[in-house]
């Protein structure tokens, strides 16, 4: 696409203007607030930081207590290929349970996150897409057309 050079009128220098000196210059700096920010953060960090402790605490605990004490486990059936039932039975551990169900929401909630972002990101061509000029679309067409 070729760009061409063209002058604008006073109104629209003005505009300009104003609009980069609202905006494009850096804020002043002011240092009481950056000390108010470091410290609402640091606050921050510290109290999700807890939290994480305290979900992994209680994550462990309650994997070693179902562990430790045999209150939970899980019996399948075992069958043979003709799906007949063999008598035996598959014991699914509570430690190995708790792996796999942490596992699973992981894995789940990663899948919703790139859903997410293919669509937004599909979103996001799409609406491009109608940006392009009509005259820069018909050279293209042209070109194809001559190849």
């Amino acid at each position: 696409m070729q760009l061409q050079e063209e002058s604008l009128n006073e109104e629209e220098k003005v505009f300009w203007e104003e609009l980069r000196e609202k905006y494009l210059y850096p804020l002043p700096v002011d240092k009481e607030k950056q000390k108010e920010m470091h410290s609402a953060l640091t606050g921050l960090r510290n109290k999700i930081n807890f939290s994480f402790f305290f979900v992994n605490a209680l994550w462990l605990v309650a994997t070693f207590t179902l562990e430790i004490f045999q209150i939970f486990s899980i019996k399948i059936n075992m069958v043979d290929i003709n799906l007949n039932n063999t008598g035996d039975f598959i014991q699914i551990e509570p430690l190995s349970f708790m792996f796999i169900l942490g596992f699973t929401v992981s894995v789940l909630l990663q899948f919703v996150g790139m859903f997410y972002h293919r669509v937004y990101t599909l979103i996001h061509y799409i609406a491009y897409l109608e940006t392009e000029p009509i005259q820069q679309k018909r050279r293209q067409k042209a070109k194809e057309k001559a190849l």
